[in-house]
């Protein structure tokens, strides 16, 4: 095997292991333990030189986690970082969602505003207007996607 392509392999494998061990940590927010899996998201964020669409996917992560967590500030602050580093429809409409349950129909609208129309994005605008009655209805249906989000 020449340099080169032990190099190569190398890369490879740190992405691999990147991938895993952000998976892990979402996991691990998962079954409520934030701390946790917070200081290893932190721990990969700091990845010198991260592509902005993996960078993107780890403040996603962060900010859904954080969401969960009731840490309101935190996963705004997250999800706005990720929209910066990479937008994508995905971290929009988790966004939005998020903006809904916050009581914030205005700021989700805005968000999704010039979004090609898809069924999540046209459900948007009538769970704005119901954010009062229980919201989070808009952006749920991004948790469909969730599955082909990894594979950024």
């Amino acid at each position: 095997m020449t340099n080169r392509m032990r190099r190569a392999a190398r890369v490879s494998n740190a992405g691999a292991v990147l991938h895993g061990s952000a998976c892990a940590a979402e996991n691990t927010a998962l079954r409520g333990q934030f701390e946790r899996a917070r200081a290893s998201l932190d721990g990969l964020l700091a990845t010198p030189r991260l592509p902005a669409d993996t960078r993107a996917w780890l403040l996603t992560t962060a900010a859904e986690l954080e969401q969960r967590a009731g840490q309101a500030d935190a996963a705004d602050a997250a999800y706005r970082a990720a929209l910066q580093a990479a937008p994508d429809d995905y971290t929009r409409l988790a966004y939005a969602d998020f903006l809904i349950e916050q009581q914030r129909a205005a700021q989700a609208l805005a968000v999704l505003q010039d979004r090609p129309r898809s069924d999540a994005v046209l459900a948007a605008p009538g769970d704005c207007g119901r954010a009062g009655e229980g919201a989070g209805r808009a952006g749920r249906h991004h948790r469909d996607a969730r599955t082909h989000r990894h594979g950024r």
